[in-house]
């Protein structure tokens, strides 16, 4: 069964506008900068920068998908690379 953050990255980088979590259905929304993003009231899973400074930037920019999970207000919790989860 998948997770919540893995049922978002499907959707980020797939076709849909939006995700059923918990059954409450958020929008998938997008930066000024082109980055897609779900928010829900705790939790924040936004797509990699590819155009950041860092290795992951250099990795998306190289066509790995990569998101985000931050849990509000502003701590990294996870991050799924090409649909696998992994906690930090």
């Amino acid at each position: 069964m998948k997770t919540n953050a893995e049922k978002v990255f499907d959707v980020i980088f797939g076709e849909q506008k939006e995700i059923n979590i918990g059954g409450k259905i958020f929008p998938i929304k997008r930066k000024s900068s082109g980055l897609q993003f779900v928010e829900t009231p705790n939790f924040l899973y936004i797509e990699q920068n590819p155009n950041k400074q860092s290795s992951w930037g250099g990795r998306a920019r190289h066509g790995e998908k990569i998101m985000w999970v931050i849990q509000k207000p502003q701590k990294y919790i996870a991050h799924v690379v090409n649909g696998k989860l992994t906690r930090l």
